[in-house]
């Protein structure tokens, strides 16, 4: 009897242990929501004439954050993931061959490649605007199991500028996302089409993200 009763116990705390494991799994945010909540760290920042004090004593960029912070970004218009080989990533922010590198320093350097390619647009609409945007940049960890390797969320709004959020996985399961406001103007950032001709690139990938 007390054999039967202590399988029973163990099977019952087997059960629940597995269905705590599903939940958690089940209940993790998303990177869609974990995207926009780093942007809402963004927007706050930019917003706040403290914070960009500290940032910078310059009036001019402070002007050029506070005016893209101005806008609403609580609810994204569209969503795109951009995705690159990673050659074809490395060939777009000009890096050279690397494939001679070991396994270690390759990771290294894809962790680079996005951060790399949000600040070439940004650099592309001058000095200041990439002082701006490098300024006032902000970054959540978490864990997540949906995040592999480097992913890019292009978030666009109906009045404010776009948002760039870079997901680097780390160890343990843990991701940093990192949100960088796109001060570039010319920057065709409500297309797809649009987008695949600023990269000039065919390898360029680009699907939607839902909440």
């Amino acid at each position: 009897m007390k054999k039967h009763i202590r399988l029973a116990a163990f099977l019952l705390c087997a059960l629940l242990l597995f269905t705590g494991c599903s939940r958690t799994q089940a209940d993790e945010p998303s990177l869609y929501s974990r995207g926009l909540d780093v942007i809402g760290l963004l927007s706050e920042m930019a917003g706040n004439d403290t914070w960009l004090d500290i940032l910078t004593a310059n009036e001019s960029i402070q002007e050029r954050i506070a005016q893209a912070a101005a806008s609403d970004y609580a609810q994204p218009s569209v969503v795109y993931q951009l995705s690159f080989p990673m050659a074809a990533a490395s060939d777009l922010v000009n890096i050279p061959d690397f494939s001679a590198l070991p396994e270690s320093l390759r990771t290294a350097l894809s962790h680079r490649l996005y951060p790399a390619l949000v600040s070439q647009i940004n650099a592309a609409a001058g000095a200041e605007a990439l002082a701006a945007a490098t300024s006032c940049t902000a970054s959540k960890t978490f864990h997540s199991s949906a995040c592999a390797t480097d992913m890019l969320y292009l978030y666009t709004f109906e009045s404010g500028c776009p948002v760039a959020v870079v997901f680097t996985p780390g160890e343990d399961s843990t991701v940093t996302a990192t949100a960088t406001l796109l001060l570039n103007e010319d920057f065709p950032s409500h297309s797809p089409e649009d987008l695949r001709k600023y990269f000039s690139s065919d390898a360029l990938e680009i699907t939607t993200v839902s909440p």
